[in-house]
């Protein structure tokens, strides 16, 4: 019986770990999705601010992003930066997840902008 719980709890302690470092692995492609995104936060919130001045309301907002996400992703495709994500695909980030997450990104803060621009404006 003692042996049986000796494997139990060898078994659940493995698969703690497994999860703990399947979450850490997570976090860190997450941190390198948001350095990919770092250069391009300063000109997606002067787009965010001219769609609150013009149209502040969320379905062209996020058909605006959308079609900007893929801007975004041809001129990375087609130009010399497409070597940088050779370094993503390396942590294990294709580059449809990559663009994907950085869509989701930048919605997530056009949304919270605009609500906070129709609260305060």
């Amino acid at each position: 019986m003692n042996a049986l719980l000796s494997l139990f709890s060898k078994w659940s302690i493995t698969k703690i770990n497994v999860q703990k470092f399947r979450f850490v692995v997570m976090i860190h492609r997450l941190g390198a999705i948001f350095l990919f995104y770092r250069p391009y936060f300063v000109w997606s919130m002067t787009i965010n601010i001219l769609i609150v001045i013009f149209n502040p309301y969320i379905l062209p907002s996020i058909i605006t992003k959308l079609l900007l996400t893929f801007f975004v992703w041809y001129l990375v495709h087609e130009t010399g930066a497409k070597r940088k994500l050779l370094f993503y695909k390396n942590l294990g980030i294709s580059t449809w997840r990559l663009f994907t997450t950085l869509f989701f990104i930048d919605i997530t803060i056009t949304i919270t902008f605009l609500l906070l621009m129709k609260v305060f404006v």
